[in-house]
């Protein structure tokens, strides 16, 4: 019983500290606010530790699957992925292989956590995330307290990062004569950030769906400001294609199609971010420069095909096009992993999507489809800040959908019925 009751506090707490694990940039900025200090190259360092130790206590009491062929065969990559990239000295590779094969194992405990304790710690978190980017658009682009300069911003956005490289920083821009702040958000980081806004407003779309109550509306509104507030050009196109599918594939609403259509104009000819970031995607659409790192293969069609089916197990590929997280992965890692973890995140969106809206896995699907999305561009949505949550609500869909069958199982051998 003892046993038992300390398995469920260290998982619990475990997954507080790892959804939150984004957020540790919000220390650093209460510390540089209250003394003036800027310990963004503690913060980080310290939080992982007192996670990692959790992390570990809940696997020595949880353990990891061995038995399922499935969990095996990522255990087995992870091995092979960790050995390449180390003998190879590839950080990045080793972040994918971290990132697509070892986390399911390391969190497959999660399974036993219950789907609303996770719902409420997501929704602190994003509520958190909305809040705080409203915050910065109201200081940093209306100017709630008067102007504020680059160099300002620039150092305002080192307090959430140990990275102080200032080359890094100034993406907050785009190029010199723009005035549209990108932001970085706690991370720091224009790309990583902007994923987690997504997530933020897919939870809030969707929970509004469901709920249908005034401060759902409320939250789904602010989440839609927040999104756009990123000008991030990859996550605002995945928010609203997950939307067009949701209202049109799932709840057969054709209309909506005309609707969003025409308040994306509306907002294009009203709002000068949104005006921003629609010129700048239609001017790379336009730009081959810029296209060729999306569809620019180079590379010898025998090495391309060497590649595809066997993968070059290191993270830099000649001739191979890097914008592109679905083709990176594909090549990086070969034919049959690369499928493998595609018909898996494919399986759970589509049974989440098709399971009834009363269950947490509807939700989760829909968030887990608009990240997919954004794994269009790189350095986004396949990131440890994305992929956590990412993981967390993938591995709760699979056990929903092992418990449904279970269930139709039992219900099919007593009334000689399938359910539906």
């Amino acid at each position: 019983m003892n046993n038992c009751i300390a398995r469920v506090t260290y998982q619990k707490l475990t997954l507080a500290l790892l959804v939150f694990f984004p957020q540790k940039g919000l220390i650093s900025l209460v510390v540089w606010s209250l003394f003036d200090l800027d310990v963004s190259a503690y913060t980080g360092i310290v939080y992982l530790l007192v996670t990692g130790a959790f992390l570990f206590l809940t696997l020595l009491c949880s353990g990891i699957p061995v038995k399922n062929k499935q969990a095996m065969l990522f255990i087995i990559m992870t091995f092979i992925g960790v050995n390449f990239s180390i003998l190879k000295m590839d950080t990045p590779f080793f972040s994918y292989v971290i990132l697509l094969f070892a986390l399911p194992i390391v969190l497959s405990w999660v399974k036993d956590v219950d789907d609303q304790f996770i719902i409420h710690l997501l929704e602190i978190f994003f509520k958190v995330t909305v809040v705080f980017i409203l915050i910065e658009l109201l200081v940093v682009q209306f100017n709630l307290f008067g102007d504020i300069s680059r160099d300002e911003l620039i150092k305002y956005q080192s307090i959430f990062t140990s990275r102080k490289d200032w080359d890094g920083l100034h993406l907050i821009y785009d190029g010199i004569d723009s005035y549209v702040y990108r932001t970085g958000g706690y991370l720091g980081n224009v790309l990583a950030m902007p994923p987690l806004v997504l997530f933020s407003f897919a939870y809030f779309y969707i929970h509004y769906n469901i709920e249908r109550r005034a401060t759902s509306f409320i939250w789904m509104i602010l989440g839609i400001i927040s999104l756009f507030a990123t000008t991030s050009a990859t996550v605002i196109l995945s928010g609203l294609i997950t939307v067009l599918f949701y209202e049109i594939i799932i709840k057969r609403k054709y209309y909506y199609i005309i609707i969003f259509l025409l308040c994306i104009f509306l907002m294009y000819l009203s709002v000068s971010e949104v005006a921003y970031t629609v010129n700048r995607f239609l001017e790379n659409m336009v730009n081959p420069d810029y296209l060729k790192s999306f569809i620019g293969f180079t590379s010898s069609f025998p090495d391309m095909t060497i590649l595809f089916i066997f993968g070059g197990w290191q993270s830099s590929l000649d001739g191979i096009p890097s914008h592109v997280e679905f083709v990176n992965v594909l090549f990086m890692f070969g034919m049959y992993p690369a499928f493998v973890l595609m018909k898996r995140w494919y399986r759970a969106i589509m049974f989440g999507l098709k399971v009834n809206y009363l269950y947490p896995a509807h939700i989760f699907s829909v968030m887990l489809l608009a990240l997919s999305i954004s794994f269009v561009h790189h350095s986004m949505g396949l990131t440890i800040y994305s992929m956590i949550i990412a993981t967390i609500i993938l591995l709760r869909i699979e056990y929903t959908w092992k418990a449904q069958k279970l269930l139709n199982k039992k219900v099919e051998l007593v009334t000689g019925k399938s359910m539906q």
